[in-house]
């Protein structure tokens, strides 16, 4: 009934509240989460999942929509230039961005018929997922709750020098949405070390050494992917602004920078005047006491 109130006890007894969402295109998925109504919440209740907060409350006009102990993860692929459309440096800022796993993958050569997914494969990996959470949750989810791991002293020391190793890496600078799209790298070793801790099968419910030193090895390397990638988006991104502004000046000029600077208003200043120059030198455009034209 739409009105009737349950219990906790009565919500903790509805199952599947995992679950892993298979996605071809993430881009897509970002576009829909752009066009506002009733999607524009999707991103702001995903950045709260990925904590596992006990509940996730949607208000709704007539009747709340509530989910205990909900965990959701997301699978899918997408391409620099796909993402350079839906993710840019708000994502990163906000957060979304650096809650995402990035890993990369050699390109394959286009194919009249791909084969499909590797179904065996599939089944295997969320079978030993499946395994290691009804060893901690019992079967049917009897322990509600799950059971707390904790590190061993090795792994507490390890986790520390390995923590300070990543804290200094990045006083070595970098793009600032290089830096916002890492900060939780650390978040994720844990993660990872959990998975690997859970994944040994042993009764003792405790995260060692090797679970610490794997899980940071992982996060290490899909932190140089994601680096990789806004590097990569950073540059799409230029390129694209500058050809923008290449084709404003051709239809419109000569052009005064003030007209550009209204145009151009979500270009930051410095940027824009770095693509300006940039487009100078390469003789794209000339800068008269006229204004901007085309043409060296």
């Amino acid at each position: 009934h739409p009105y009737e109130m349950y219990e906790e006890i009565d919500l903790l007894e509805k199952k599947e509240r995992r679950m892993l969402i298979r996605q071809d295109e993430i881009a897509s998925m970002l576009a829909k989460a752009r066009q506002g109504g009733g999607g524009s919440g999707f991103l702001p209740h995903l950045m709260t999942a990925f904590d596992c907060p006990p509940e996730i409350r949607l208000r709704t006009r007539k009747n709340p929509v509530i989910l205990i102990n909900f965990v959701p993860s997301i699978l899918a692929d997408s391409t620099v230039e796909y993402l350079g459309r839906y993710l840019d440096e708000l994502e990163w800022v906000s957060g979304f961005g650096n809650r995402i796993v990035f890993v990369d993958g050699p390109p394959i050569e286009v194919m009249p018929k791909p084969p499909g997914r590797n179904e065996e494969l599939w089944e295997q990996a969320a079978g030993m997922i499946r395994d290691a959470y009804f060893a901690v949750a019992g079967e049917n989810g009897a322990k509600p709750y799950g059971v707390e791991y904790v590190f061993t002293p090795a792994a507490e020391e390890l986790w520390g020098q390995l923590y300070r190793d990543w804290t200094e890496s990045r006083a070595d600078g970098g793009a600032p949405d290089q830096l916002a799209a890492t900060e939780r790298v650390s978040d994720y070793a844990i993660k990872f070390a959990l998975l690997y801790a859970l994944t040994r099968g042993e009764a003792d419910a405790e995260i060692g050494a090797c679970d610490i030193d794997l899980g940071w090895k992982v996060a290490r390397y899909a932190e140089q992917v994601t680096w990789n990638l806004v590097g990569d988006l950073i540059d799409e991104k230029l390129a694209r602004w500058q050809e923008q502004i290449k084709r404003y000046i051709e239809d419109n000029e000569p052009v005064k920078k003030r007209p550009l600077q209204q145009h151009f208003h979500r270009i930051p200043a410095p940027t824009l005047n770095q693509l300006l120059g940039s487009l100078e030198d390469l003789h794209v455009i000339r800068g008269l006491t006229d204004g901007y034209h085309v043409g060296g």
